[in-house]
């Protein structure tokens, strides 16, 4: 019974992923967009822990090929460049 358990445990996030709910990328997008907002004010740290709340949120909802992924990787790419000393 517990691989049976495991099997559905398994399943059901995938079933979702082929229909994210908008809500949920709504609420992701407004994380990245304040993710961005933090950035531009210097607030890195912030910045980064709001870009990979969103990205946790896609991950769970949608797929990883969906758009919205692909910018907040993008988001999170040029917080860690900017952190790098020249």
């Amino acid at each position: 019974m517990a691989a049976f358990e495991v099997m559905g445990k398994f399943q059901a996030p995938a079933a979702r992923r082929l229909a994210p709910d908008p809500d949920d990328i709504r609420a992701a997008r407004r994380l990245h967009d304040l993710a961005r907002q933090e950035r531009d004010m210097g607030n890195l740290d912030r910045a980064e822990a709001l870009a990979m709340r969103a990205l946790r949120m896609l991950e769970q909802y949608a797929s990883t090929s969906h758009p919205e992924v692909t910018a907040v990787l993008g988001t999170l790419v040029r917080l860690r460049q900017g952190r790098e000393p020249a």
